[in-house]
């Protein structure tokens, strides 16, 4: 049975009429309930309606849409980009397009670009999947891939650093060509109340260089006091902070103690996540620590 889920005041839930420290939020910048957000969504629709405006491909666009994707285009230094309903849509239109030349470079788990010499292979095209950077990492939040003259897309979603949702693919105006003229699939695009928050997210997103700061100081702090108890931590500079197990039975047994204790964390396999935000105060994180160096469960996490 799904659980039953309320929003509270950031960081907080409502799991199953309980109330938990949430540490599963992808929304770090908190921007999902930004009133800005809200307003511009609430524009668009006065101004466009709630369904999807129209096809993007082969032919045909919507003004805002256009203007929007021009706007992505300028903060990611390519020459243009494509918006989507969804990450999937966009991920299933890039491989079905050109599935043979096609190198795609995760960011979404590391947090870390390293440049790939693909040099030896002159018809191969780099896509970085720049899911998780972008709204905290690179120049003005908009990713490691930004502006990168290596990389020839640009693959990301909205959901995480914006606090919206859909996908984009940003790359240059022959590749976006190429792309659209091969496919006979035309995906969705999201609809007028998700473009207008995510244009909202785009004018705050590099402002906010002063909350990933803080971000990034508290989880430096975090990943080092776990570092002390004994956990064995991911090296990253990440605001999603992994601790790494021998087995999945260890990281579920831990799990279980903090949902026990009110602490909602992530688990992927023998790893669990705690993802941070900027609500997170120094005090959540005490609560945090305070809970982990008081289980007993410290086997094989060293």
């Amino acid at each position: 049975m799904q659980p039953h889920i309320i929003p509270l005041e950031e960081p907080y839930i409502l799991y199953n009429d309980q109330k938990m420290l949430n540490f599963c939020s992808s929304d770090a910048l908190c921007l999902g309930h930004n009133s800005e957000l809200k307003k511009n969504a609430m524009k668009y629709i006065l101004q466009y309606g709630v369904g999807e405006l129209s096809a993007s491909y082969p032919e045909g666009y919507s003004d805002c849409q256009r203007q929007l994707e021009e706007k992505l285009a300028r903060l990611l230094g390519t020459q243009t980009c494509l918006l989507f309903a969804t990450k999937a849509d966009a991920l299933h239109l890039l491989t079905a397009s050109c599935p043979s030349h096609l190198f795609v470079e995760s960011l979404s788990k590391t947090g870390v670009f390293n440049s790939l010499d693909i040099s030896k292979h002159p018809h191969t095209m780099l896509c970085v999947d720049d899911s998780y950077a972008l709204g905290m990492l690179g120049v003005q939040g908009m990713g490691l891939a930004a502006h990168h003259p290596g990389v020839d897309l640009i693959l990301g979603t909205f959901a995480g650093g914006c606090g919206s949702s859909g996908g984009y693919l940003a790359c240059s105006e022959a590749i976006k060509k190429s792309l659209t003229q091969s496919s006979t699939w035309a995906p969705l695009t999201p609809p007028p109340a998700t473009l207008g928050a995510i244009d909202a997210a785009l004018e705050l997103v590099p402002q906010m260089e002063g909350e990933r700061r803080r971000l990034e100081q508290r989880s430096h702090y975090l990943r080092h006091q776990l570092q002390e108890i004994g956990f064995l931590t991911g090296s990253t500079g990440s605001h999603r902070i992994s601790i790494h197990f021998k087995a999945e039975e260890e990281a579920e047994d831990l799990r279980q103690r903090l949902f026990s204790a009110n602490i909602l964390a992530l688990r992927y396999g023998p790893t669990l996540v705690f993802a941070l935000g900027i609500l997170h105060t120094p005090d959540h994180l005490r609560e945090l620590i305070e809970t982990l160096t008081t289980t007993e469960h410290f086997a094989g996490s060293k």
